[in-house]
């Protein structure tokens, strides 16, 4: 007999336990559940269509109703109107889990003023590191590169290269005299961006060693309008593009005589420049 109520004794323990920890389930899963659809409902609310609800849940790990009352409400403050900030949450639901008021704060911070179209066409740029990051861009941007921080406003996508992406870049042009200054803004974004470096300029290796002379091919090149495809896309330039690029330089090593020494050319550096 006593065996037998301490045997009951543990069944009544075992499912005792059993039942809490079920109800806990049960529950946990209950508040998640509540917690989702209290979620999706602040999407909507937002202005996320019904239909990219599940992929915006799919896309975060965001599952909290005030974090996004607090993301839509800065964006509304930036004056990003209603029907916008849907799609971006809906195209980039990354955003929800970005520090957005600190690096708004950042950027108004080191001179930039239109937060709002920054942020519409290149939210990602909220997302990234400011220390080591953003700061060290900004820095090589507006440095050797020229750019202004209305250029960079109005282009953020140079934000998303890495630092090391720009530094490569910047260090190749420095080594080649590289008249950078000639560039129009789009044209530095465009070569910050997806430049080739590995393709670019092989009508002047001729010219490798003589920096002076690669500068007077530059400038050269971009007053006949042929530095920046020569730059962005060498491998698809036309036949008569790269003749005249050919041609350039075929005039300069003539004139300049780079085969003798230094000292004997027979034309100067600043002379090829000037064309006197």
């Amino acid at each position: 007999m006593r065996t037998k109520l301490k045997f009951n004794s543990k069944t009544h323990f075992l499912g005792f336990f059993l039942s809490l920890a079920l109800g806990f389930l049960f529950f946990s899963k209950l508040e998640a559940t509540e917690s989702l659809a209290g979620f999706m409902e602040a999407l909507q609310k937002a202005g996320v269509p019904a239909e990219k609800i599940y992929g915006v849940v799919q896309g975060t790990g965001v599952r909290s109703t005030d974090l996004v009352e607090l993301k839509v409400k800065w964006m509304k403050n930036q004056g990003i109107p209603d029907a916008t900030i849907g799609d971006l949450i809906s195209k980039h639901p990354q955003i929800l889990s970005y520090r957005l008021e600190a690096h708004g704060e950042w950027f108004r911070a080191n001179g930039f003023q239109n937060i709002a179209e920054m942020f519409k066409k290149y939210p990602e740029a909220f997302g990234l590191k400011v220390k080591g990051n953003l700061d060290r861009k900004l820095t090589i941007l507006k440095r050797p590169w020229g750019l202004s921080i209305q250029d960079i406003e109005n282009h953020p996508l140079v934000l998303g290269a890495s630092y090391s992406r720009l530094e490569e870049v910047t260090n190749w042009l420095t080594e080649k005299n590289f008249p950078i200054f000639a560039l129009s803004t789009t044209e530095k974004v465009a070569i910050l961006i997806r430049g080739k470096i590995e393709n670019a300029f092989d009508p002047i290796k001729i010219l490798r060693g003589y920096p002076g002379l690669q500068h007077a091919f530059f400038i050269e090149a971009h007053a006949n309008g042929l530095l920046a495809p020569l730059v962005l896309s060498p491998d698809r330039m036309s036949a008569d593009a790269r003749l005249r690029c050919q041609q350039i330089v075929s005039r300069i090593v003539t004139e300049a005589d780079i085969f003798r020494p230094v000292s004997q050319q027979r034309i100067t550096y600043q002379r090829i420049l000037t064309g006197k």
